[in-house]
């Protein structure tokens, strides 16, 4: 049997169209997903809060989604700056400050 680690492969090109349509679904798990890796991973600033930065501009109908399902678990979420680099709707970033209540 094998004993090959699944996390060592090359990502094939197919990434750039599926991070655009998983963002043009605009689903909530699909955020959900990315900020909980997120949670787990980034530092824990002084304030003891964590701060995400999602890579692309998210529409405000789903930043209300993310804050009230974080929210409802504890969470105080505060929304950044919304930079948009160029025309394409999926470039720029959404920054979110999680800290607890």
């Amino acid at each position: 049997m094998s004993n090959i680690n699944i996390n060592r492969r090359i990502q094939n090109a197919d990434i750039i169209e599926y991070r655009i349509s998983a963002q043009n679904a605009n689903n909530l798990w699909n955020y959900i997903a990315m900020i909980n890796k997120a949670l787990n991973n980034n530092i824990i600033n002084a304030d003891q809060s964590i701060d995400i930065e999602i890579h692309w501009v998210v529409d405000p109908h789903m930043i209300d989604q993310i804050v009230d399902s974080y929210e409802g678990e504890g969470w105080t979420v505060i929304m950044g700056v919304q930079l948009r680099s160029d025309p394409a709707p999926y470039s720029g970033s959404t920054i979110l400050n999680f800290s607890v209540t």
